[in-house]
C-alpha cells in the first residue's frame, strides 16, 4: 500500500504531543512496519488519507498537536475524556471535511 509520508508524520507528532507513551489504548501507533491506517483509533479512505481520529477516554494528556491540521481529509476527530491542556490549535477550523468534533472533558481553552 502506498501511505502517505506527511500524514504519518502528523499522526506521530500528535501521539508524541499528547503523552502517546502513556496511552492505554496505542495498539500499532507509530509502528514504521503497519501501515497507519491500522492504528487504533483511525480509519482511512481509499487513498489512506485519515478521515478519523477517535482516541475517546484514552489516557491522552499533554496538548493537541497543531499538526491535526495537516490531516486535510479529516471527518471526524473525537478526543473527548481525556486530559488534554491548552488551546484548541486554529487549524481545526480549516479542516473543511470535518463534521463531528468532540472535545469536551479536557482542560482545553480557546475558540474554532
Amino acid at each position: 500500500p502506498i501511505w502517505c509520508p506527511p500524514e504519518r508524520n502528523a499522526l506521530k507528532k500528535i501521539y508524541d504531543e499528547a503523552g502517546g507513551q502513556d496511552w492505554t489504548r496505542d495498539d500499532g501507533w507509530v509502528d514504521e512496519f503497519n501501515n497507519h491506517c491500522t492504528w487504533h483509533g483511525i480509519e482511512c479512505n481509499e487513498q489512506n488519507n485519515v478521515i478519523k481520529l477517535a482516541l475517546e477516554n484514552s489516557g491522552l494528556s499533554g496538548r493537541i498537536s497543531n499538526d491535526v491540521a495537516s490531516l486535510t481529509s479529516l471527518e471526524t476527530l473525537h478526543l473527548r475524556d481525556n486530559n488534554l491542556k491548552g488551546s484548541i490549535p486554529h487549524g481545526i477550523g480549516k479542516l473543511l471535511n470535518l463534521s463531528s468534533l468532540q472535545l469536551s472533558y479536557n482542560s482545553l481553552t480557546g475558540n474554532i
